[in-house]
């Protein structure tokens, strides 16, 4: 398996119907995904690990924002849990509980099989 990707708006869907399960048992409010910022942006073929084309997004409003408020690059792809907006696409910085300790034993991945 990989990191997932999320090419269509139901996969994207559900993604967030198996996140929304598992917050109610682990609390968790962050999953990392197989995107990465490209030499483009996010778009193209090198944003997922699978070299499949950047088709879909469900960017947070505001997002990708491209650094955090300290201007550390953010340029890897999480959901998040946001109160009122659901699961959304955020780009986050490598070190999420560097800067947010309080979320440690909140984050979790997407794994994605093949066949």
């Amino acid at each position: 398996g990989h990191l997932a990707t999320i090419t269509s708006q139901e996969e994207f869907n559900t993604i967030c119907t198996q996140a929304d399960q598992a917050s109610v048992a682990t609390e968790v409010r962050y999953l990392w995904l197989g995107g990465r910022k490209g030499s483009a942006g996010w778009t193209g073929s090198d944003c997922w690990i699978t070299g499949e084309n950047w088709t879909f997004d469900a960017w947070y409003p505001g997002e990708p924002s491209g650094q955090d408020e300290d201007g550390t690059p953010e340029d890897v792809l999480c959901m998040w849990n946001v109160q009122q907006s659901g699961w959304t696409f955020n780009d986050q910085r490598n070190d999420l509980l560097s800067v947010l300790p309080e979320v440690s034993g909140k984050v979790g991945y997407v794994i994605e099989f093949e066949g």
